[in-house]
């Protein structure tokens, strides 16, 4: 009975008590320093302007001359059609001193050993001189970041379940802090690269198990609050790295000051409370107890009313784990549901591929890099409060169809923007982030609504590492157009995403109001709709539930809160 009292409180809106909003302006503050990990490549491997070292020829380059570049760098033409100097070849130079003043043809150039960067600050990139035949090496570092979000999170997760939320988000937090300082005195590729793996696994697994823990501890009406802070969190951090960026032009002293920052965690081993759901799954009941009389305590409640709706909470969703793997055997039995996991999946994917390829190829953008990155922050940041404001008023599913179609279609036509004019294509690039940041949160938020309870974790965690598979791919779709045009990756990526989209659009349930499936029955129930505001519903599914079946289903829930 007490737990169906319970149940309506939560329907009936909850406040927010002291603990719960000190602990999600914790959380807030904890994913502040996640985006100076996520963002180091667009820092650290900026390519300025550069051509062929000629210091054979003219010891002090910085008084080189017309005439000096003309006769050891040749002409070519670039993908627009326009007349540049070479930027990896020079003329095969033998004598200096006759071929100086002598024209020379293409057939003579050889590529370049060795190159002259302009410009003072220095980067992976410029130190390691990986440039034209090299070039190759950066979109690789970006991938195997990537990576280390897919492998280590696998473990990070097992780890998190089997140690607990607390331990290993602090390990993680230290981790990234150690692998960015170890990153800045690496002086090979190997080094680099196994530090970029790690970072990027150690970065994910910190923010996740940040929503996991923040999700266990407040009450269910209040869980969206967990995850808005903590992007708002990621979006107030995104817009400090620019800054931090232009004041540290050496990116070993970049990476050191990432890694410092993570220091200011340590007070967290005292203040973060490890979940009372994973302590009282894992059987320690009484570390559990000290949990909720400390929540008691400082929300100055009696610890009767502080606990006991929590705990019979807590208890609900902990029996709900025991029979997982019967859900799961249940689930395979409906190709509707594994074609629903499939389609979410496949969304994840292009989202993250959209998402990555336009947030680190900023420094490609016409105009300052660092404005571009300010600009990138902004648009996450008002992404985080768009989705805040549409999902509550439209719902997750047709908030997503509509805003990814459009982002879609910006992609789509942005490579044209930029041979009519590169400022209009900065501001295309721009609103088509703000697009996919919006459906990122979104789809984070809607998958998992889509499953029944006992498998909601494990349908998240594939959709997930259908996103990594996708961000992995990102570097690869950013550099495509390196040496030509954007225009065919950026359509081919257009139109997969709305095909995804039309997917999404008449084969998932539109859920705003309903309540979260418990049963694969009722992941079943579901209703798919193709819905558009203004426009009267049409069902596109025979899953439709008459008013007496809801009742029955109202009625069996309430009868098993009874038992």
């Amino acid at each position: 009975m007490v737990s169906n009292e319970h149940d309506s409180e939560i329907k009936s809106g909850q406040k927010l008590s002291y603990y719960n909003k000190r602990l999600l302006l914790l959380l807030l503050l904890s994913s502040i320093s996640n985006p100076y990990i996520m963002l180091q490549s667009v820092v650290l491997h900026y390519k300025p302007p550069q051509h062929c070292d000629i210091s054979e020829i003219q010891d002090n380059l910085n008084n080189l001359n017309e005439s000096h570049l003309n006769a050891t760098i040749p002409w070519i033409e670039d993908s627009s059609g326009g007349i540049v100097r070479s930027s990896c070849s020079m003329f095969n130079i033998r004598n200096t001193t006759n071929r100086f003043f002598n024209e020379s043809g293409k057939d003579d150039a050889v590529p370049c050993k060795k190159f002259y960067f302009e410009g003072v600050e220095t980067s992976f990139t410029t130190e390691f001189q990986l440039v034209c035949e090299n070039a190759w090496v950066q979109p690789l570092m970006v991938s195997i970041y990537f990576a280390g979000n897919l492998v280590v999170t696998l473990f990070g997760s097992y780890l998190s379940d089997r140690y607990g939320r607390k331990p290993i988000f602090l390990s993680f937090t230290f981790i990234q802090c150690v692998s960015c300082i170890i990153m800045s005195f690496s002086e090979s590729l190997i080094t680099y690269g196994a530090m970029m793996f790690l970072s990027g696994g150690a970065n994910l697994i910190n923010f996740t198990t940040a929503v996991i823990l923040g999700c266990e501890i407040l009450p269910q009406s209040h869980r969206y609050y967990v995850y808005f802070c903590l992007e708002l969190g990621f979006s107030i951090g995104y817009l400090t790295v620019p800054a931090s960026a232009y004041f540290l032009r050496d990116w070993r002293w970049f990476l050191r000051f990432s890694g410092m920052i993570n220091i200011l965690y340590i007070p967290y081993f005292w203040w973060l409370d490890e979940s009372p759901k994973w302590l009282l799954a894992t059987g320690k009941v009484q570390s559990a107890n000290e949990v909720f009389a400390k929540i008691g305590k400082i929300n100055k409640e009696s610890d009767t009313d502080a606990t006991k709706p929590e705990q019979i909470e807590c208890k609900k969703e902990v029996e709900e784990i025991s029979t997982v793997w019967k859900t799961m055997r249940e689930m395979l039995k409906h190709p509707s549901l594994i074609w629903r996991l499939v389609i979410i999946t496949s969304g994840w994917a292009l989202v993250n591929v959209v998402y990555y390829a336009i947030t680190l190829n900023t420094n490609s953008l016409t105009g300052d890099r660092f404005l571009n990155m300010l600009y990138g922050g902004i648009a996450e940041l008002v992404g985080v409060l768009l989705y805040f404001f549409v999902v509550s008023k439209w719902g997750c599913r047709d908030c997503y169809c509509a805003i990814f179609c459009v982002g879609s279609v910006v992609l789509a036509v942005t490579p044209l923007f930029a041979l009519w004019n590169p400022v209009v294509a900065t501001i295309s690039t721009m609103f088509c982030k703000l697009c996919v940041s919006i459906c990122f949160n979104i789809i984070f938020v809607y998958t998992p609504q889509l499953f029944p309870t006992c498998i909601r974790n494990f349908a998240t965690g594939i959709s997930s590492a259908g996103g990594r598979i996708g961000s992995i791919i990102s570097p690869i779709v950013m550099h495509a157009g390196g040496s030509g045009s954007s225009a065919v990756p950026s359509i081919v990526v257009a139109v997969a995403a709305l095909g995804s989209t039309m997917a999404v659009l008449f084969r998932l349930p539109a859920i705003k109001t309903e309540n979260l499936p418990q049963t694969v029955d009722e992941a079943l129930a579901m209703k798919s709709v193709f819905s558009i505001p203004c426009f009267k519903r049409r069902d596109v599914t025979n899953a439709v539930i008459t008013k007496a079946e809801q009742k029955d289903q109202e009625n069996q829930r309430f009868l098993t809160a009874q038992i």
